[in-house]
């Protein structure tokens, strides 16, 4: 082989050398292996801000606002069609400081957690325990959709969907789905441990 050809196919190699490792600096080669993994892609996702991950921000923030601070509420609002997947909102949260005799707004954005506005109070809370909270809000608003929620967007079309977690005594999820124009309502609430339904009303 001539001294040309050799030279040309030692070339040739370090390019090629050259460009997978920019591929896979890249992360090309992790784009495809995800493109045929299914899970792969899943976790690829961009996490959105659900209850608990906002929690975590918003007791943070609490927290420098008053040691003691404990949730009271958090909740959300949607606009939501039939065709309804979950995405981004903005949470607020109410949070009770004993010390303070004060209660605390805090909303919770994407961007972080700021305290809107601090009330006192004369009433002694009582704030539930939150240890064993597993539903996290994407879940409880599949709940919602498979309680009746689906049928409910399915006839009357666009409608305002309110999700809480009441934690003033014993913690809950309530989820509402409000129709403006015929003032219909679909109410679904679910025990935030388990995920077990334990009240469905619907109003025309």
């Amino acid at each position: 082989m001539r001294r040309f050809e050799l030279i040309l196919i030692a070339a040739l190699m370090i390019l090629v050398v050259f460009i997978g490792a920019v591929l896979l600096r890249s992360g090309y080669f992790q784009s495809s292996d995800q493109a045929k993994d299914p899970e792969a892609r899943i976790a690829a996702v961009p996490e959105v801000l659900t209850a608990n991950s906002a929690y975590d921000k918003a007791h943070a923030r609490a927290q420098r606002w008053a040691k003691d601070a404990e949730m009271i509420t958090a909740q959300a609002t949607w606009q939501v069609v039939p065709e309804f997947e979950y995405n981004e909102a903005s949470w607020g949260f109410v949070f009770y400081s004993e010390s303070e005799s004060s209660t605390a707004l805090i909303s919770v954005t994407e961007s972080g957690a700021g305290l809107l506005d601090t009330n006192g109070t004369n009433r002694q809370l009582n704030p539930a325990d939150l240890t064993g909270w597993q539903v996290d809000s994407p879940q409880m608003i599949e709940t919602m959709m498979n309680s009746g929620g689906r049928p409910f967007l399915d006839r009357l079309g666009e409608a305002t969907l309110v999700l809480t977690l009441d934690a003033a005594e014993k913690p809950v999820w309530k989820a509402k789905l409000f129709h403006e124009v015929s003032g219909e309502t679909l109410s679904v609430e679910a025990d935030p441990a388990l995920g077990e339904i334990t009240s469905v009303e619907q109003t025309q």
